[in-house]
């Protein structure tokens, strides 16, 4: 599980496998708050995933307008 709040990134996984079987879930709090869950089994029939969305909230505070600071810790060059 990840949740770190200057980046908004909150998201996370489990797995378990038996054989050529897997079972599983992640899920990602996506930017309009919605929290969306898949989860898995995948065998030789193929992979085969339930998916889920969940409100959790107003939203995560994503700024989808926000502008990107990339020179921040770079100095400017002749380019």
């Amino acid at each position: 599980m990840v949740q770190d709040a200057p980046s908004d990134n909150d998201f996370g996984h489990r797995e378990s496998r038996r054989g050529d079987r897997a079972e599983g879930v992640y899920y990602v709090v996506l930017p309009d708050g919605r929290k969306q869950t898949v989860e898995y089994k995948a065998d030789q029939d193929g992979f085969k995933p339930r998916i889920s969305y969940e409100d959790v909230g107003a939203g995560s505070g994503y700024d989808s307008n926000r502008q990107a600071d990339y020179n921040k810790d770079y100095n400017n060059g002749p380019y």
